[in-house]
């Protein structure tokens, strides 16, 4: 039922300004017209075999290096005269701890910025376990090759083993006739 007022019996209107209609109204979003653009092939002169577009270099860091050296200029300043920019690069530490991969983005004269743009901390191996195995263990012995040698006696168990992989397979198999 409407209200009406006092004075006149007469209806009176709703109000006008109710808040919605206060609200300042949001304008249309533009509409985006999508161009069509022109694909350019890769021309022959900028295609070819990896091998023959760039270079990838393997370096061995020592032990301790942190990522961070790796992209210090100081780090390749010996061998910088063989890096042009694009060549790829990948440093392995000596201990085995990590691998990194870069990309020369810089080079004038000794002056080489590689960047690293992928790090990956390695698991670190351990042979040497309590017990029995713990007297055994494998080692490379130059003219030997691989040698299984006992710690107590320094002396080797067996030798001329051609890889480190059989050379372990062999201690287990050593171990395992000696707890028969």
């Amino acid at each position: 039922m409407a209200k009406t007022s006092e004075a006149k019996n007469v209806p009176v209107p709703p109000p006008t300004n109710t808040i919605e209609e206060t609200k300042p109204k949001k304008a249309a979003a533009p509409k985006i017209v999508e161009v069509e653009r022109e694909v350019l092939p890769i021309q022959t002169k900028y295609f070819g075999l990896a091998t023959h577009q760039t270079k990838q270099f393997c370096a061995c860091a020592a032990a301790g290096t942190k990522p961070e050296d790796l992209e210090k200029p100081e780090f390749w300043k010996h061998v910088a005269v063989q890096m042009q920019m694009g060549y790829e690069v990948r440093v392995l530490a000596e201990d085995y701890s990590w691998v990194a991969y870069g990309i020369v983005t810089f080079k004038h004269a000794n002056n080489v910025r590689v960047s690293i743009h992928t790090f990956q901390a390695l698991d670190k191996v351990s042979y040497d376990t309590n017990g029995i195995d713990s007297r055994y263990y494998v080692k490379q012995r130059g003219m030997l090759k691989w040698c299984i040698v006992d710690r107590e006696t320094g002396n080797n168990v067996f030798e001329n083993i051609p890889n480190q992989g059989k050379a372990l397979q062999e201690l287990d198999q050593y171990l395992a006739t000696l707890l028969r």
